[in-house]
């Protein structure tokens, strides 16, 4: 099992400003007889302004997290204005250990991960132009370890300054004093004194960490997406002290667990692999996003069925989405579309329920997953150019009959227009993007089917 130490974030910018907009100006400068008026009365009278053409007060001003008072991860402050907030500029530190790579091609990486993220962040991005993102990084510091020159007769793909470890990246030696002087960001308040990770993340200077890699040949053990991630209940209030280790795609093993659980916070690491694409990148980003339901309740709740994770309840089938019968390489097709509203699965032989078949129609599916857009029919078919309804652009909404949510075709065209920057391959980059835009989002109308208000999606990131 890949060790991983998990990073995810906090950040700190943008404080939002609370200037006074009360009060107001008495002072209109009313003026002696100059200019205007004339009549009869040629003393010049004041001109006393009518209160009731005043332009209306302007509205509170936008909320941003992180700001000046408040900048960490799973900070109380998220939850208690998780609808306020208008934008999120989490910090990101970026670690770079990839040898034998320009630096102009990492920023290159970089900046296409971080567009990618806020497109993502865009709700209804996909028709609505005018959407803006939710989520926009602000760099921290690009941190070189990179070897320059590489040490004579070094094999290995990445930097003698990588911690090792089975195969892959020793995550808690990035916690010691030894690599808080490499990352070398001063304490404000004892400029002597390099901050480490944990104190980073504690304090707010850092929301995010990326390890910038080649995920290949000796250092190929290494995990997708991890995040220790703060457990809540069901009022998105913090469970003291309980964590999930599997809230990425991956785990912990254990001697990396006491440093993450000493920051007492959520962190995520998150991998730029310089011998993959942003497509890969975007895949193992949806894992994450997919898997965060189990820490907090709320979230699962709200977004289950987008993932189309509620099967079993809803048809009381032996699986609740089609992880539950998929098999792991297998190209065979299980799920056929017999209409644009209705699907016929098949266990694969090698799963769980082999044999066993069965009709969800009406179908009414929510979206799809990482693996499984609308109209897949296997793991990993992005491609497939067959179109059937889904609710994913209109979740929550209840604008359709009786009440329902409007269903709207989908086909592989629907995400074409990611497809070319963000990936048309088998991890489906352009399809993770047009999921991210279907979550209810800022400003959103989507309620459960008992009225009860979806929450913004993006928040609960940073938790």
């Amino acid at each position: 099992m890949n060790r991983a130490i998990l990073l995810l974030a906090s950040l700190t910018i943008a404080a939002c400003s609370s200037s006074d907009t009360s009060g107001g100006g008495d002072d209109l400068g009313g003026g002696g007889g100059g200019g205007g008026g004339g009549g009869d009365d040629g003393g010049g009278s004041a001109v006393v302004p009518d209160a009731s053409v005043d332009s209306a007060p302007p509205g509170p001003p936008p909320l941003v997290w992180p700001n000046a008072m408040h900048s960490a991860n799973s900070d109380p402050w998220l939850p208690m204005h998780h609808d306020e907030i208008t934008e999120m500029h989490p910090k990101a530190l970026l670690i770079n250990f990839a040898n034998n790579r320009a630096a102009s091609a990492v920023m290159d990486r970089w900046n296409l991960m971080k567009a990618a993220f806020s497109e993502g962040s865009r709700y209804h991005g996909y028709n609505d132009p005018t959407a803006k993102p939710f989520v926009v990084h602000e760099l921290l510091k690009l941190v070189d370890l990179t070897d320059n020159p590489v040490p004579a007769n070094w094999m290995a793909p990445n930097s003698t300054k990588m911690p090792r470890l089975n195969g892959g990246i020793d995550f808690a030696q990035l916690y010691n004093q030894t690599y808080a002087d490499m990352i070398a960001i001063p304490d404000p308040a004892n400029p002597s004194h390099n901050l480490t990770l944990c104190e980073l993340l504690q304090k707010g200077v850092m929301n995010e960490l990326f390890i910038i890699f080649n995920k290949t040949g000796s250092d190929g053990n290494v995990p997708e997406i991890i995040e220790y991630k703060q457990v809540y209940d069901d009022k998105d209030v913090a469970i003291a002290g309980q964590f999930d280790p599997w809230a990425g795609n991956g785990a912990f093993d254990p001697p990396d667990l006491p440093e993450a659980k000493a920051c007492g916070i959520s962190l995520r690491v998150d991998f730029i692999e310089m011998t993959g694409g942003i497509s890969g990148a975007m895949h193992v980003l949806s894992h994450n996003l997919e898997h965060m339901g189990d820490a907090v309740p709320n979230y699962k709740k709200f977004f289950d069925p987008i993932f189309n994770n509620d099967f079993d309840q809803r048809f009381k089938v032996p699986f609740s989405s089609w992880y539950g019968i998929s098999v792991n390489g297998s190209m065979t097709n299980f799920i056929e579309y017999t209409s644009n509203n209705a699907v016929k699965w098949t266990c694969p032989a090698d799963s769980g329920c082999a044999g066993q078949t069965g009709v969800m129609d009406p179908f009414d599916q929510g979206c799809g997953n990482t693996h499984y857009a609308p109209n897949s029919r296997n793991s990993y078919d992005m491609a497939n150019t067959q179109t059937v309804m889904t609710r994913c652009e209109h979740y929550g909404l209840h604008d359709g009959p009786g009440g329902k949510d409007l269903l709207t075709p989908f086909n592989s065209s629907s995400w074409g227009q990611y497809a070319q920057k963000y990936g048309n391959d088998g991890n489906g980059g352009g399809w993770q993007i047009y999921l991210f835009q279907s979550f209810p989002g800022y400003q959103n109308k989507a309620t459960m089917p008992d009225g009860t208000k979806i929450k913004n999606y993006w928040p609960y990131l940073y938790y």
